[in-house]
């Protein structure tokens, strides 16, 4: 039978069998419903096979039939075809809604991540200011604590009784910095002079008892130049004998040299001498030890070539010079007591009297100044 596309008005020719059927011209791609046109005209020798079965549910159904009324089996396949794309298309824009309802559910729950993120970020800021402004009461609670008028005053009255005068000025220039306020008050006013004129008479005595030393170090210590050892020679003027009886003598005497190129150095030189002429007593001692009453202890080692001795006509000596170290002697200048023992064969000992302590306290603060 002849039909028309009612789209372009194509000219198609089209089995009777797609009447009441849709189809697709095949010149524009468009879908369109087929009328009935013709009837079919069945021959008589043909009634037996006007009806056939469907395959899928076994009823009955008109021959010419392209699908199935009681199951909608297809039998045409541009029907099945028509039907797949009709499927697919239905798919298709499913799953574009879907995709689109899932990216708007995306888009919409990263904006309310933002929107709470950026809330929990302002209650964090918030809570910073109100740390910060704690923070900042806190510090002023502290320093009034710590350094608190009352308190600084009382801190440096202390130091001031402790006779700790520049740490006692620095505790009331606090007060002053901390607290401007307090600078015209009457009180810490008067005992802020009264630091300043205590530091100042102390100046005073320092200076007085420098020049004293001084004028004492200059008579009892005495200076010769060693031209041969480019040596200066700084020795006691002090009588620093010792003897237990008229017969046996002791002498301990620490004294210094000092090169031409400034370097400093201390020795001790010690004899001892027995005057008798018969019987006479040797101690042969190899060591000598100082012990002070602050605790320090120096021992010293006195071999050949440093130790001799000799027979005199008079009796006999021991003597040795030694280099000692220079700390242990500044620490032992500190003691107010010093007992010296000559160690050997036979050993003596005994505590320094006042002149040879204050011979050794001299030698040490003329090696301080020089």
């Amino acid at each position: 039978m002849k039909i028309s596309c009612p789209h372009c008005q194509q000219k198609l020719d089209a089995p009777p069998e797609m009447a009441e059927q849709i189809t697709i011209c095949p010149a524009c791609n468009n879908k369109f419903f087929i009328a009935i046109q013709e009837v079919v005209k069945v021959e008589k020798n043909d009634t037996n096979i006007v009806n056939k079965e469907c395959p899928k549910c076994g009823v009955n159904i008109k021959l010419n039939s392209l699908k199935c009324s009681f199951c909608g089996l297809i039998f045409d396949e541009r029907q099945k075809l028509l039907k797949q794309h009709s499927n697919g298309e239905k798919k298709f824009y499913f799953l574009t809604f879907c995709i689109i309802i899932c990216l708007i559910s995306i888009i919409i729950w990263q904006y309310n991540i933002t929107v709470e993120l950026r809330k929990q970020i302002n209650e964090l800021r918030d809570n910073n200011n109100n740390l910060a402004g704690n923070n900042i009461s806190l510090k002023n609670q502290i320093d009034d604590i710590k350094y608190g008028a009352e308190k600084l005053n009382n801190e440096a009255q202390s130091l001031f009784q402790e006779g700790k005068l520049p740490d006692a000025l620095q505790k009331i220039n606090t007060l002053f910095e901390k607290h401007p306020d307090k600078k015209v008050s009457t009180l810490y006013k008067s005992f802020y002079n009264k630091i300043q004129e205590a530091i100042l008479n102390k100046e005073i005595q320092l200076s007085k008892e420098k020049k004293e030393l001084e004028a004492r170090l200059n008579k009892n210590i005495s200076s010769k130049y060693d031209k041969m050892q480019y040596t200066t020679w700084y020795e006691t003027t002090r009588d620093i004998r010792y003897s237990s009886n008229d017969s046996e003598w002791y002498y301990v005497e620490l004294y210094i040299g000092k090169l031409d190129n400034g370097k400093k150095y201390f020795r001790l030189r010690t004899q001892y001498s027995n005057l008798q002429n018969k019987d006479t007593k040797w101690i042969f001692y190899n060591q000598i030890q100082l012990l002070g009453d602050n605790g320090k202890n120096i021992y010293i080692t006195t071999d050949h070539p440093e130790k001799k001795s000799e027979v005199c006509s008079w009796g006999l000596k021991e003597w040795s010079d030694n280099l000692v170290m220079e700390d242990d002697f500044i620490e032992l200048a500190k003691a107010k007591t010093i007992r010296v023992k000559f160690c050997g064969k036979y050993s003596s000992e005994f505590d320094l009297n006042e002149n040879q302590t204050m011979a050794v306290k001299e030698i040490i603060e003329k090696y301080k100044s020089l």
